[in-house]
């Protein structure tokens, strides 16, 4: 555009000196190559900066209305009428159609019928550079609109990609780390034992963690394999006993086999909560009975109570604490996964968790939320 403007701008200019001799001595010739300069001012100036190239076009609308030479302001006036929507702010806009469409009807006032043609001319100048502005603008509107909508898909989409991850995370360590702590504690156990029975008994123990965990693994396997899993996607769905009594007898049980004084009591009523609170209360057990069999000193009296208050669920897990435990805090061990994700089902809830120190204890307290349904 600017080379088109420049090449007919010196064509311009050249005539104008060839002529320069007859024009200099007409005034109206002088001020309308004055104006001529000023609608090419215009005109480069609108490929810089629209609101500089309005303020060049009211000399230049000034000039036209003296001299009665319309045609600078027919181009000039189509270049600043389309580029103000599409570059400048709409007070700025409305500014230059209205000192366009004055100019306008002021020449048409001042000029009688001689300027009715120039007048229609330019409302239709006006009419096609407005609507074509117009529709750039709404253009680049809809362009900006869509690209931050894009960016916010993108995150939305990364975002949903690491809550996966994170459930996927979660389902693992919940499915294996239980099931395998148990195996190589009992294993460890019984290594250097000579009794038959003894060593069935081991077996049985481990053949019957190994079976849960395969079970578990193939339901996570399947999950992952479904091409839609619907409202199952957080993964949360694995278990499909949501017993929390079945669930803390059998964990109970194997605690018990390895040496372990469990004592926990379950309110009855919690098995009627709805099975993402109750799978929640599981995983967290599983965690909880995981950290007694790894940090906690071998034939201790572990206590944990799951109760059903007025507005929430309470869940706590208490046991001694093992001379390596009790120097460092379990949040800082090698991985801290199981921690962490019971942390975030906790959160997901809109519940609270507290697992650290207390005393020579180690304590697990969760607290869930009952909403208005549930408290029915």
């Amino acid at each position: 555009m600017v080379v088109t403007i420049s090449l007919s701008f010196v064509d311009d200019l050249r005539g104008s000196f060839g002529d320069w001799a007859t024009i200099r001595g007409d005034q109206h010739e002088v001020w309308v190559q004055i104006g001529l300069l000023l609608s090419y001012l215009v005109l480069y100036l609108s490929t810089w900066r629209t609101t500089a190239a309005v303020l060049a076009f009211i000399p230049t609308l000034v000039v036209a209305l003296t001299t009665g030479d319309s045609s600078v302001v027919l181009l000039s006036g189509a270049a600043v009428v389309g580029l103000a929507p599409i570059t400048t702010r709409l007070p700025v806009t409305l500014a230059t159609w209205l000192l366009f469409l004055g100019w306008a009807v002021l020449a048409a006032v001042l000029k009688g019928s001689a300027w009715r043609d120039i007048f229609w001319l330019a409302m239709l100048v006006f009419f096609l550079s407005s609507v074509l502005g117009t529709a750039v603008r709404r253009f680049q509107v809809q362009l900006s609109h869509d690209r931050r909508r894009l960016l916010e898909l993108q995150e939305e989409n990364r975002r949903i990609r690491e809550d996966e991850r994170a459930a996927l995370a979660r389902e693992l360590h919940d499915v294996v780390a239980h099931e395998l702590s148990l195996i190589s504690l009992q294993i460890t156990s019984r290594s250097r034992t000579d009794d038959p029975a003894e060593l069935h008994r081991v077996l049985d123990s481990v053949r019957q963690a190994t079976h849960s965990a395969l079970y578990e693994l193939r339901l996570l396997v399947g999950v992952l394999r479904e091409d839609d899993p619907g409202d199952d996607s957080d993964l949360g769905h694995l278990n499909d006993d949501t017993s929390v009594l079945r669930a803390v007898e059998g964990l109970t049980a194997r605690l018990d086999e390895l040496g372990f004084d469990a004592r926990f009591v379950v309110s009855p009523e919690v098995d009627g909560l709805p099975s993402t609170l109750t799978r929640t209360l599981i995983r967290i057990m599983q965690e909880s009975c995981t950290n007694i069999v790894k940090h906690a000193p071998s034939g201790c009296t572990c206590r944990g109570e799951v109760r059903l208050g007025p507005r929430s669920v309470l869940l706590t897990v208490r046991n001694p604490l093992g001379r390596v435990a009790g120097r460092e805090d379990l949040n800082d061990g090698p991985t801290g996964w199981g921690l962490r994700g019971i942390a975030e089902r906790v959160d997901l809830l809109g519940g609270q968790l507290r697992a650290g120190q207390e005393g020579s204890d180690w304590l697990v307290r969760a607290e869930l939320p009952l909403s208005a349904d549930e408290l029915t």
